[in-house]
């Protein structure tokens, strides 16, 4: 935690990869290093991993659809790059050298509610790389117009099909003229499949 302060104070990516470092060897690695067959799921802590590293076996699966020359099509990928691969080592690193990984996306979420756009945080409750007890006091803890509502607001249940499926916290704050709605969603019996952040623009 002292070395992710000091990433913060100071986002050198020097400074930042060290705090990385010794965030994923004091704890991180307890949990992720277990990521294989027959091993620790930290995708889904109710079940164990399926496959090496990524645990879900599906996700072979969704590497051949994204793959597939209809989906290139739709989404207008020119020729030469249409190799798609669900992990790459080489762009983690470099999202690793910019801090992305060291360094709070808040101020990204602010610049969207600032300038009217709905941000919406879903959370598969099962998940643990992307846990809902630390994604939920990140947002609590996100300093801006609507924190002392959102904070303020119960938590409220959600329903599928008459069962509860998940619960929720939502605030619509004024934010230049417009309102825009910040919302935090969980998902019962979901993991990291769920697990995410959309924004939706208002028009």
């Amino acid at each position: 935690m002292e070395l992710a302060k000091v990433c913060y104070a100071h986002p050198d990516p020097a400074i930042c990869s060290v705090a990385s470092w010794v965030c994923w060897n004091g704890v991180i690695v307890y949990y992720d290093g277990e990521s294989y067959a027959g091993g620790r799921n930290r995708f889904d802590i109710t079940k164990p991993c399926e496959m090496d590293g990524l645990c879900y076996s599906n996700s072979q699966l969704i590497q051949d659809y994204l793959n597939t020359t209809r989906v290139f099509e739709a989404l207008g990928v020119p020729k030469g790059f249409q190799n798609y691969s669900i992990t790459s080592i080489e762009v983690m690193m470099a999202f690793e050298a910019t801090n992305d990984l060291g360094i709070s996306t808040q101020p990204q979420i602010l610049f969207l509610l600032e300038n009217g756009i709905d941000t919406l945080i879903y959370q598969g409750n099962l998940d643990l790389a992307c846990n809902t007890a630390g994604n939920f006091r990140w947002a609590n803890n996100m300093v801006w117009k609507g924190q002392p509502e959102f904070v303020a607001q119960p938590i409220k249940q959600w329903t599928s099909a008459e069962k509860r499926a998940g619960w929720f916290k939502e605030v619509n704050i004024k934010m230049n003229d417009k309102s825009t709605r910040f919302s935090f969603v969980t998902h019962y019996g979901a993991g990291h499949m769920v697990s995410n952040m959309v924004s939706l623009s208002v028009f």
